[in-house]
């Protein structure tokens, strides 16, 4: 217990979560260089959230000659110390729906602000996505931002098909998979209104104008699919 309180206090801060998890998926070693033009922070910056890792012995490092002379460059890479800092499945599920439920006892009101907080998670991720991969795809148009967001929910398992207009200023969304469908069973009218507002979210990122709809297309959850209309993107 004392190991993961102390994991989840080195993993708390987002952008060194970021780095471990960079590292953890693309299996790849990396400079502390790499790491700032990455995540847009300072090198320092960089070297200090990587030093910290290290000595929790969640990555390691190895010098590296650069055959140019000089010091060696060091390269960071994940340790073979891992830690499962996740609650299980059926305990995540548990806690999803004590969560669901405490919310609805407040009625309507606690219902526009488990929303309202959705559509911030949205903005949030959608940004967080945007500036680690601006680098490698440039996005200028909207369409660009439309799969951009596409690209974003289908990274944390939900599936998201899109029809647009011929400029793109309006679409129609398919989400037929969502994640938060198997964890609150229970709760289809929450969990539906959860992916709508999360995805709600990420689209006032780019299109602050946007109106957001359902469409007379929209089904259960139960049908796999939800439909909505999405109007003045530009």
């Amino acid at each position: 217990m004392e190991e993961v309180l102390k994991l989840s206090s080195i993993l708390g801060d987002p952008t060194r979560f970021n780095i471990y998890n960079h590292l953890k998926t693309t299996e790849m070693p990396i400079t502390a260089q790499e790491v700032s033009e990455k995540f847009h922070i300072h090198p320092n910056v960089a070297r200090s959230h990587l030093t910290k890792l290290e000595d929790s012995n969640l990555i390691i490092s190895e010098a590296h000659k650069t055959g140019k002379g000089g010091r060696p460059r060091l390269l960071y890479k994940l340790s073979d110390h891992l830690t499962q800092l996740t609650f299980s499945y059926d305990v995540y599920q548990l806690l999803s729906n004590l969560l669901l439920c405490t919310i609805s006892t407040f009625g309507e009101e606690g219902k526009e602000a488990l929303y309202k907080t959705a559509i911030k998670m949205g903005i949030a991720y959608i940004k967080d996505y945007y500036h680690q991969n601006a680098t490698s795809k440039p996005i200028k148009y909207g369409k660009d931002k439309i799969f951009l967001i596409k690209e974003a929910a289908e990274k944390i398992g939900m599936r998201l098909s899109i029809q647009g207009s011929p400029d793109y200023s309006s679409i129609s969304l398919h989400i037929s998979r969502c994640p938060f469908q198997t964890i609150v069973p229970q709760n289809e009218e929450l969990t539906r209104c959860i992916h709508r507002s999360f995805v709600q979210g990420m689209i006032y990122y780019f299109f602050k104008n946007a109106t957001f709809s359902d469409s007379n297309k929209t089904v259960g959850l139960e049908a796999g699919i939800c439909t909505y209309s999405v109007e003045k993107l530009f």
